[in-house]
């Protein structure tokens, strides 16, 4: 139980780690798109005048001593406009942060605004000095957020494995080891399938791997940071879309009666596969597990277990499967063994 704990603890923190660094980024974000849609809101047009327009570089600085800091390079828009006879200086071209680490963009919006030219400009009429020359949202906060949505599953699963662990810390070593098998069980009836992912748990990782090949897709093909909103908001729709139906076909899956085996006790009878093979509980001469290794890591390998079981008749009729350690197989035996009332297994 202490291992449990301690197991379940290290688990909360990190996913609070992770998940508080991801929401950072989050309330940025959020804070520059938010600002932006407020001037098509809030802000009305003025007339000024274009005094200076260049390229201005910044420095980004490096998290590894190994990698050099990047050079990020924004537009730096001077202009003076007149509120009620009151002359005013900004420079603020968007609430959204247009450093990147390429210069052409930042030139191409720079070449639009020369010394003396008169602009159009939008301002805060309850605080003229809150004043931007572009009042539209551009893709380039969804394109980060695209490229946090996977970052955002990985929290979020740690979050779901966290209070998955915890629902189960009460559990003892043979109940926790069944526990992903079963999915309903009362007194007289047992239902059981195949060991899988949950379904928050597909979701999560459909939309992560969806989302971070969209993102490339985008960055490389579809315009980068400065891509169409239209497309990006495609891209990120569809693979909500895919990871929605992604769940569906595994729910669809596992509700499939033939993918269940119900251990009835009242009736005493098994019934499993897909042609719902019916024989005696008192039939079972033997529960046989095998197990193949799935995934080999540099601590211990990670094996699919199949139960099946023996009968009298010299039949084998497969039960489930199940996924996890080398020592999960003894656990899986005497659990059915427990249940079923059977000795002597092997």
């Amino acid at each position: 139980m202490r291992n449990t704990t301690a197991a379940i603890g290290c688990l909360c923190i990190s996913a609070l780690l992770w998940n508080g660094f991801i929401l950072v980024f989050d309330a940025l974000i959020w804070r520059e798109v938010s600002q932006q849609q407020r001037v098509t809101q809030v802000f009305v047009p003025a007339q000024a005048t274009v005094i200076g327009s260049v390229v201005e570089e910044g420095v980004a600085p490096s998290p590894d001593p190994k990698i050099p800091d990047t050079t990020t390079y924004s537009p730096h828009i001077t202009y003076e406009y007149d509120i009620d006879g009151n002359a005013m200086t900004a420079d603020r071209y968007s609430y959204i942060n247009w450093s990147q680490d390429n210069p052409d963009y930042a030139q191409s919006i720079v070449d639009q605004y020369s010394p003396g030219q008169q602009i159009t400009v939008f301002y805060d009429p309850s605080d003229p000095a809150e004043v931007v020359i572009d009042p539209t949202t551009d893709a380039f906060p969804f394109v980060i957020i695209l490229l946090l949505t996977p970052f955002h599953c990985v929290g979020a699963g740690l979050l779901l494995a966290t209070a998955t662990q915890w629902r189960r810390r009460s559990l003892s070593d043979l109940q926790r080891a069944v526990a992903p098998l079963i999915v309903k069980q009362s007194s007289n009836r047992i239902i059981l399938r195949d060991q899988s992912l949950s379904l928050p748990f597909a979701f999560l990782i459909a939309l992560g791997v969806s989302t971070f090949i969209a993102t490339f897709a985008v960055l490389l093909l579809g315009g980068g940071f400065n891509a169409p909103l239209d497309l990006v908001t495609g891209a990120v729709l569809i693979c909500f879309v895919m990871s929605a139906a992604y769940m569906g076909k595994g729910a669809a899956r596992r509700s499939s009666p033939g993918r269940r085996t119900i251990i009835n006790i009242n009736n005493n009878t098994i019934t499993c596969g897909q042609d719902a093979t019916q024989f005696p509980i008192n039939s079972v001469a033997k529960i046989k597990i095998d197990s193949a290794t799935k995934l080999k890591n540099n601590r211990e390998a990670w094996y699919t277990h199949t139960v099946s079981v023996a009968l009298n008749d010299k039949r084998d009729i497969r039960l489930v499967a199940a996924k996890g350690h080398k020592e999960k197989a003894r656990q899986l035996r005497k659990w059915f063994e427990q249940e079923l009332k059977l000795t002597g297994s092997s």
